[in-house]
């Protein structure tokens, strides 16, 4: 192994890490948060979330039911639905979610919660 192979070696190390803090500060919570509820692609309830440890709960209709929603120091879950209308109750037993890139997805009901942070993002995509 030459000086060169230790240097990059080094050289990717350090980029790595800093990737990391970079990718923690852009994730980090900036500005008001919003949990959303769509159903069909469609924004049905949009949930501010605080960090005040109170436990809150939200309802929003899907066709001809009702769905709940917890809401708790800035992370949200999915109540459990009847058998009938949610026959696998995944959506509920994914638990708390409380990160950008974290939701929560009923797929027989067409329900995904997902977060945003009120911000628009300025870059759409990135290709390469």
């Amino acid at each position: 192994m030459t000086k060169w192979d230790k240097l990059l070696i080094a050289f990717i190390l350090v980029a790595s890490v800093f990737g990391m803090i970079f990718t923690a500060a852009s994730a980090a919570n900036v500005g008001q948060r919003y949990a959303t509820v769509t159903v069909d692609g469609k924004v049905i309830k949009k949930i501010s979330i605080e960090n005040n440890g109170k436990v809150k709960n939200y309802e929003f209709q899907f066709g001809n039911h009702t769905g709940y929603i917890e809401a708790k120091d800035g992370a949200v879950r999915m109540l459990e639905m009847s058998r009938a209308i949610c026959p696998d109750a995944i959506c509920s037993d994914t638990g708390w979610i409380n990160k950008k890139y974290q939701s929560i997805v009923c797929l027989p009901n067409r329900i995904v919660v997902s977060f945003e942070d009120g911000q628009e993002a300025d870059v759409d995509m990135i290709a390469f």
